[in-house]
């Protein structure tokens, strides 16, 4: 009886092992194994979340004149949002005029937040986002034309946030871009947020890094190469950073197997994601 009973348990092993190599192992590759872009998608694509998307152009792009010249030179008519910006003389060098850009949603001109380059902003694919409560209106923008140094290699994604009454930006600023702007709800809390991905590491990253895996080398982190993952929430009216119940923000640290490539495998170094 002990002998058939094993006989049994054979037979069934055998045909589950047969099933897995005839259907060659179908499962997710591991996190190692996928490529950085996949990787990405797998935090923001989660089951359940439906996030309502729509173009954010209303109607043809246009760029006018202030009437009188006025405190602002130019506007960038862009539909849902407008694009002022102006030209400054300096005693130092009066032919020299940095350039000064603000966005505008409605009446709302986001004054604080003034862009130290011209850049000519466009929407994302879905400029306009609905999730929960809260709607949003992203644009992109790439490197100003007179830029230099690491301004040269920066990508900009300016969010608008609305809640209720309040109407807030937040700009994701991604340099050595190899991701664009990426969001999901992460922890499935009903709020939308987007993933803040941020190129080589600080020294206090480096310090926890070399802690964490006496093998890691900081010194190996060129540009394009290594890539901090954080993630920002728009709650309630609020732009901020998630965090786990100790305090600390959520984080993956990785380095990319070929350089400014989003389709190459990465390495994980570490996680403290949610």
């Amino acid at each position: 009886m002990v002998k058939d009973n094993c006989s049994l348990v054979m037979k069934i092993l055998t045909i589950c092992l047969l099933w897995i190599l005839a259907t060659g192992f179908n499962r997710p590759d591991p996190p190692h194994r996928r490529t950085f872009s996949r990787f990405l998608d797998s935090l923001c694509q989660q089951p359940g979340v439906v996030i309502k998307k729509t173009p954010g152009i209303a109607r043809k792009e246009k760029i006018y004149p202030l009437p009188g010249g006025g405190r602002w030179d130019r506007i960038r008519d862009l539909g849902l949002v407008r694009q002022y910006y102006q030209h400054v003389a300096t005693k130092e060098n009066p032919f020299w005029w940095p350039r000064y850009s603000l966005l505008m949603l409605g009446t709302k001109l986001f004054a604080t937040d003034t862009f130290a380059h011209w850049q000519e902003f466009r929407y994302v694919k879905a400029g306009k986002m609905v999730y929960g409560q809260s709607s949003f209106v992203a644009l992109s923008a790439g490197p100003p034309d007179d830029c230099n140094g690491v301004a040269c290699r920066t990508n900009s994604y300016p969010v608008i946030g609305m809640y209720k009454s309040d109407t807030s930006i937040y700009t994701f600023v991604n340099v050595d871009d190899v991701a664009g702007l990426n969001y999901g709800d992460f922890n499935h809390d009903g709020y939308l947020d987007f993933l803040d991905i941020e190129s080589l590491f600080f020294n206090e990253d480096a310090e926890m890094l070399s802690r964490h895996n006496k093998k890691f080398d900081r010194h190996s982190c060129e540009r394009g190469v290594c890539y901090k993952i954080m993630a920002v929430t728009y709650r309630k009216g609020k732009w901020e950073r998630l965090k786990d119940r100790q305090g600390r923000e959520y984080a993956i640290w990785l380095t990319l197997d070929d350089v400014l490539n989003p389709d190459a495998t990465f390495k994980l170094l570490m996680s403290r994601w949610m």
